[in-house]
């Protein structure tokens, strides 16, 4: 019961965020958002705690999401997440309680709203 509650709290938030994008890239049509009320999603729950050896860490290998949005919802206090801007990678400051939306290939735009690739230190 509580994971299903958490899982369609995720999931009105996933849609209130593409809402906001679909208004920000100026379309009048609600398509977008409207396929994200409905309709197959998906929610996976991972931990990835520090490591405890640093030089030892292995990363997960860069990509970009195939979906509409992920949320990663409280990655932890240490760094690791990282995307790709301008040909180099940045790290991803963590805030705790915070969540961090990566846009995928789904509502890639006409390079109008680009994708992120991304990487992650475990």
């Amino acid at each position: 019961e509580t994971l299903e509650k958490y899982s369609e709290e995720m999931r009105q938030e996933a849609t209130s965020i593409v809402s906001f994008i679909t208004l920000a890239l100026g379309l009048e049509d609600t398509k977008i958002s409207e396929s994200f009320h409905e309709g197959l999603y998906d929610i996976r729950m991972n931990c990835y705690p520090p490591c405890p050896e640093p030089e030892r860490v292995l990363g997960i290998i860069p990509h970009a999401d195939n979906s509409g949005i992920t949320l990663l919802a409280d990655f932890g206090d240490f760094p690791g997440l990282q995307f790709l801007k301008d040909g180099k990678w940045v790290g991803v400051e963590p805030i705790e309680g915070a969540i961090v939306a990566n846009i995928g290939h789904i509502i890639e735009n006409n390079s109008r709203l680009s994708k992120f690739c991304y990487a992650m230190a475990l």
